[in-house]
């Protein structure tokens, strides 16, 4: 019986049918992404607009130790332009970009305009602009220095500024001390510090270097007083550092060194202050201990017991004319020339409490002398009576304490 054979072609079904499959997979997967290519795209939220505030707002006698404040909400400040006609203000921008504040004060009775620009996270920008007129006050504070434009002081000159109003509180001090800018050719650190309510002090840690430029520019304008006065002008003045000149008495060896930038250039003989009780104060003859500066001197200067009220005694002398006096107490205390104690220098004290040397001494001393220099004076029994108390003679912490603003370094000169 023959048997019956498949044709050839029906083997071949399989892998046909096999690569139809294959097909309709892959046909199947390539649908799902022809439909995803069609789909809308996700559209981002714009971002919200930057929002400006400007403080003061438009209006008339703002006053002008508040200053110029911009805010920005939703976004950042790219520029704030305070003007005054031709002249802008300073100010400073936060490290967040999100607020602009003046330095200083603005000028009192003058009108100012105020434009601020900012941009939101898409960079679209916004601007914001005001105008307002400052204060004009009916009382001027004007406040004065002990140095002047050009002057050459010792490494011991504080520089001190007074006012002819009260200022009180820590925010109102904080404000003038921010508006003292201090700039100096040798970096210096000192501090500001208050006497009173009408005065403030600047002086280094340790003395002013020697030769040292400084420039002293007060934002004083638009400063208010306590009691509503303001002041209506800056100051502005640039003086100089000297020699460093030292003068060293010790009043237990009768002597008195002086140093020049550090080195011993005399060594001389001196007679202070007796230690007898002066009848009309009940304080001794002393020289005073401590730490000073020289204030002036003068070539003679009248000296005259009357001036401490002793008229009559054995400790009266009248009014005599004293060679090469160079101040260094506001009490009046003073190194001079003394040819009526040339036997007593070296070897007993016998001064209504000056500093007495020789008269071919005094000359090379007078010749020297400057504003500012430091005169120490070492081992007497009577200390300074707080009228004669220099700067000098507070500790680096109490200068500090009453001071709002800490320790500064000063900028560098160009």
């Amino acid at each position: 019986m023959a048997v019956r054979r498949w044709p050839r072609c029906g083997r071949r079904l399989m892998p046909l049918a096999a690569g139809l499959a294959a097909l309709a997979l892959a046909v199947s997967g390539c649908t799902p992404r022809a439909n995803a290519a069609k789909r809308p795209a996700v559209r981002r939220t714009p971002a919200p607009p930057a929002q400006l505030t400007v403080r003061p707002a438009r209006g008339t006698h703002v006053r002008p130790e508040r200053g110029v404040t911009v805010t920005a909400v939703d976004g950042k400040i790219t520029n704030v332009t305070v003007a005054d006609g031709s002249r802008s203000v300073q100010g400073t921008l936060s490290t967040d970009g999100a607020t602009w504040r003046t330095s200083f004060a603005l000028a009192t009775g003058t009108r100012y305009t105020v434009t601020a620009a900012a941009v939101n996270k898409d960079g679209k920008p916004v601007t914001a602009t005001s105008s307002f007129t400052t204060f004009a006050p009916a009382s001027v504070m004007t406040p004065t220095t002990n140095v002047s434009d050009g002057d050459v002081v010792g490494v011991g000159e504080p520089l001190i500024v007074q006012f002819d109003h009260p200022i009180y509180g820590a925010a109102n001090r904080a404000a003038v001390e921010r508006s003292l800018v201090l700039k100096t050719s040798t970096p210096v650190t000192g501090a500001w510090s208050w006497f009173g309510s009408e005065e403030v002090d600047f002086r280094p840690q340790a003395h002013w270097p020697a030769h040292t430029r400084v420039s002293l520019d007060f934002h004083a304008a638009g400063l208010r007083a306590s009691d509503g006065a303001y002041a209506t002008q800056n100051l502005r003045l640039s003086y100089s550092i000297g020699n460093s000149q030292v003068t060293v008495v010790n009043t237990r060896t009768y002597r008195l060194r002086y140093y020049l930038d550090g080195k011993l250039l005399w060594n001389w003989p001196e007679s202070s202050g007796m230690h007898e009780i002066d009848p009309a104060t009940g304080q001794y003859f002393d020289t005073e201990s401590g730490t000073f500066v020289v204030l002036y001197k003068k070539n003679p200067e009248i000296m005259s017991s009357r001036s401490v009220g002793i008229t009559s005694g054995p400790f009266y002398y009248p009014p005599t004319p004293v060679y090469y006096a160079v101040k260094f107490t506001p009490s009046g205390n003073y190194v001079h020339g003394a040819p009526w104690s040339v036997g007593n220098q070296g070897n007993s004290n016998v001064s209504h409490g000056c500093v007495n040397i020789s008269p071919d001494d005094a000359p090379l001393y007078y010749a020297r002398a400057q504003v500012g220099d430091v005169v120490v004076i070492e081992n007497s029994p009577v200390p300074a009576t707080p009228g004669d108390v220099s700067d000098w003679m507070y500790s680096w912490a109490y200068w500090l304490h009453h001071s709002e603003l800490g320790a500064v370094t000063t900028a560098t000169l160009g």
